[in-house]
């Protein structure tokens, strides 16, 4: 069971997680600078808090994991319409309020966190779903934070996440294992027909390739041929000694100047 839990635990995440009040209190400190940001204003005039600002980050952060639409089915179960968005930033802030409320490492609270990972089993969540869920927390945690975000916050942070997920992952990874299981993002910008069209490119790239490999070989086939063409009349009309005779593969030879007309002393010598 441990070597499981560890291979759903980010691999960042320390094995034997610390957990206490004094790591606790700078989670909690920080998080109250997240939701004390004040309010901002967007290009079109909206004011956000802290709060919404926070949320609406996370959810476009995981929304990039969740092409499948299974985080979407689970935060959103009873809620539709406008009130959509709204109803799934009140649950990340409980989750996070919740979270807060761990002061320290003990059986009380081990036992409250396996049964809470327990009942989400019983909800369809998979044990890799914490992993992306997790992880995708911390890093618009660290985001929203700024230079806020040192070391010992987010060290506070990742070992409060180690310690949960520690005592959650048990009972939803016994008996619900699926070897092959996983979870692919298909909402990149090669998702669908994009997809066809960026592999048709590439086809053809390679169908081009093949063409121009054989025009290739051929013009050095050609060149070749014509070279040797070339070197056999040399060698029957050339000046050298043991050509061969193209007609009966005969060797002969010929002097310098043998068949120079206008030589009185050039006379074929056989």
């Amino acid at each position: 069971m441990e070597v499981a839990v560890a291979h759903f635990t980010p691999s960042s995440f320390p094995l034997l997680p610390t957990v206490n009040k004094h790591s606790t209190k700078l989670c909690a400190d920080s998080w109250e600078s997240i939701l004390s940001g004040g309010y901002e204003e967007d290009a079109d005039g909206n004011r956000t808090s802290g709060m919404t600002r926070f949320y609406n980050e996370f959810y476009e952060r995981l929304e990039v994991f969740d092409s499948s639409g299974k985080f979407e089915a689970v935060l959103s179960r009873h809620s539709s319409g406008s009130d959509k968005i709204a109803a799934k930033g009140a649950i990340l802030i409980r989750i996070v309020k919740f979270v807060l409320k761990i002061e320290e490492d003990n059986k009380q609270t081990q036992l409250l966190l396996y049964m809470l990972g327990k009942s989400h089993s019983q909800k369809s969540i998979r044990p890799w779903q914490y992993s992306v869920f997790v992880q995708t927390l911390l890093i618009t945690i660290s985001s929203r934070l700024g230079t806020q975000a040192t070391t010992d916050v987010m060290a506070s942070w990742v070992n409060l996440f180690a310690f949960i997920m520690k005592s959650m992952l048990p009972p939803s990874i016994q008996g619900q294992i699926v070897e092959t299981e996983l979870n692919i993002n298909t909402s990149s910008e090669f998702a669908g027909g994009k997809v066809a069209d960026e592999v048709r490119v590439m086809e053809e790239m390679k169908e081009l390739q093949r063409n121009f490999q054989k025009t290739t070989q051929s013009e050095k086939a050609e060149g070749a041929n014509t070279t040797r063409s070339s070197s056999n009349r040399a060698a029957i009309v050339g000046t050298g000694r043991g050509s061969l005779d193209p007609g009966t593969g005969v060797s002969i030879s010929i002097r310098s100047g043998a068949l120079n007309p206008s030589s009185s002393r050039n006379k074929p010598v056989i």
